[in-house]
């Protein structure tokens, strides 16, 4: 039996303030502009196994924004981008408001939505606290990670935000990455015309490079998401959040001048990972192995631990 259209599928949508998946807890600010005091929020809704992420522009007094040029640019482009086909990349439409919405509440002021299928075990993170995995399946999800960005690498297109939270679990327990060049757009078309580029609370994940970017947009590499695959696979692995404890500031500081070489051999991560991650923090770009090579690498470590 095919699923209903989506159209009939939002008109059952009701707002659940309950929804905590994804660090997205009721309603966030994402971006905000002192000039004019437009800010863009979120707000999450489900129904029907699918996860719905609102976007509203407002006011700073509270009121909607009837137009706004580069939330509605930022949802145009992602709209028309090719479509993804890979096993462990979660599929997400975009709706752009201005295609015309059911008329409800829940909807009222909406720019746009990104909308995807509920995984109801959560991050990966999430999943491992609450289901804690031996090794070797940590290490398969890692290197399903792995194979998802070597598939969109292969189609010329970087990632950019590669965190754990951003590693969903299917019901079947498999990863499935997610978020693929949103939070870019977000800088490229929010961001940067408001004049405030924030820090991102990713920082800890992120690569020397990004972090000291003189420029309006860091760089967006192939090499950048494969030293912040390393960083995630660190937490994943050893269950130790990187640079864990300091205040965002601090941490802008530690990875600005050593990377993530300094952080301690975890017990979670044998010798053989521990190499891989130390070459994908290599500060120079050019030394960090491409993602074939860490799929490659991440095979034989599954192989031997088998």
């Amino acid at each position: 039996m095919n699923p209903p259209p989506l159209s009939e599928v939002m008109k059952g949508i009701a707002y659940d303030a309950s929804l905590t998946r994804h660090r997205l807890r009721g309603t966030s600010k994402v971006a905000s502009n002192a000039s004019d005091g437009c800010l863009m929020v979120t707000r999450i809704l489900q129904d029907s196994g699918l996860t719905y992420k609102k976007f509203v522009a407002r006011q700073s007094n509270g009121s909607s924004v009837g137009s706004s040029v580069g939330i509605h640019g930022m949802f145009e482009y992602l709209a028309n981008r090719p479509a993804l086909q890979h096993r462990h990349i979660a599929q997400e439409k975009i709706i752009n408001g201005t295609d015309g919405l059911p008329a409800r509440g829940d909807f009222e002021g909406a720019i746009g939505f990104v909308v995807r299928p509920l995984f109801n075990e959560g991050n990966i993170l999430e999943y491992l606290a609450a289901r804690p995995q031996q090794y070797t399946v940590k290490l398969r999800l890692v290197a399903e990670v792995s194979s998802a960005l070597g598939y969109l690498h292969s189609q010329d297109i970087v990632h950019g935000n590669i965190c754990p939270t951003n590693i969903l679990i299917a019901d079947d327990g498999h990863a499935m990455l997610t978020d693929v060049g949103i939070n870019s757009a977000f800088v490229d078309f929010i961001c940067v015309p408001c004049g405030r580029l924030p820090v991102a609370l990713t920082t800890r994940y992120r690569s020397p490079g990004e972090v000291c970017c003189s420029d309006d947009v860091p760089p967006r590499t192939t090499a950048n998401d494969v030293y912040s695959l390393a960083s995630s696979a660190y937490e994943i692995m050893s269950g130790q959040t990187p640079f864990d404890g300091m205040r965002l500031y601090n941490i802008v500081v530690a990875v600005a001048r050593n990377g993530h070489l300094r952080l301690p051999q975890p017990e979670g991560i044998t010798d053989g990972l521990w190499e891989l991650l130390q070459a994908c923090w290599s500060i120079d770009p050019m030394h960090r192995p491409n993602i074939e090579d860490v799929e490659r690498r991440l095979g034989a470590l599954l192989t031997e631990d088998v």
